[in-house]
């Protein structure tokens, strides 16, 4: 019987050969190569800034990066929600940009003045959207949509509101079932709008996702045992 033998051949080529191994960022050791002023694609994950060596961005991609670098490392937000503008701007195909810009805001309208608060969940809300308009199964969009909403119906008291925010909450669920914190965040607020039927079912399906899952708010646990025993 024959054997085959597999094996590999490496391929050498001047161009090859005058690159570092360290280039390329998915390599150990990465250092990201400079972006053309038009780059044709681009990639959502975060590079090291200050590594791109970049004085002012030009791009939209560029901005991001440095909006990522103010806010997560510098701390300075304003700053970086002025570069999520300035991408959004150039190209509104950066969904990352839209996704930090749109949490920012809804962040802010949770702590403003009610009618602040309303136009900022407003602001957040059309980020979200943009978001979903691209990657509609996006994890986690809709239900930063329902947050805002309720930013909203805390603001105004409006049933509405609150109907809005419940919709959004079950399509969050229809692509992730296994969401505990919407199975909670549902209960609590159908049981505010008068429906015990409906909330003892949401926090049913929380307490036994917890039971099998842990919950890492402890108080959470708490509280839902309460509202159980009181529906």
């Amino acid at each position: 019987m024959k054997r085959l033998v597999l094996g590999l051949v490496l391929l050498s080529s001047p161009a090859l050969a005058q690159e570092p191994l360290y280039i390329g960022i998915d390599s150990i050791g990465a250092k990201p190569l400079a972006q053309p002023e038009e780059p044709v694609l681009f990639f959502e994950a975060k590079v090291h800034w200050p590594s791109l060596k970049i004085d002012e961005p030009r791009t939209a991609w560029e901005f991001v990066q440095r909006g990522m670098y103010r806010q997560d490392d510098l701390e300075d937000v304003d700053a970086a929600v002025a570069d999520y503008r300035s991408a959004i701007d150039r190209d509104s195909h950066i969904l990352i940009a839209h996704a930090r810009l749109g949490t920012i805001l809804l962040s802010r309208a949770k702590v403003a003045t009610a009618s602040a608060a309303i136009d900022l969940a407003d602001e957040a809300i059309h980020e979200f959207r943009e978001v979903l308009l691209e990657q509609p199964y996006r994890p986690g969009m809709h239900t930063k949509i329902a947050e805002a909403l309720l930013v909203q119906y805390r603001a105004t008291s409006a049933p509405a509101t609150a109907e809005s925010a419940v919709t959004e909450y079950r399509t969050e669920l229809a692509r992730a079932p296994q969401n505990q914190a919407v199975y909670y965040a549902l209960a609590f607020l159908v049981n505010e709008l008068g429906r015990p039927a409906e909330a003892r079912t949401y926090i049913d399906r929380y307490l036994e996702l917890a039971a099998r899952y842990g919950d890492p708010y402890p108080y959470k646990l708490l509280a839902a045992e309460r509202l159980r025993q009181s529906l």
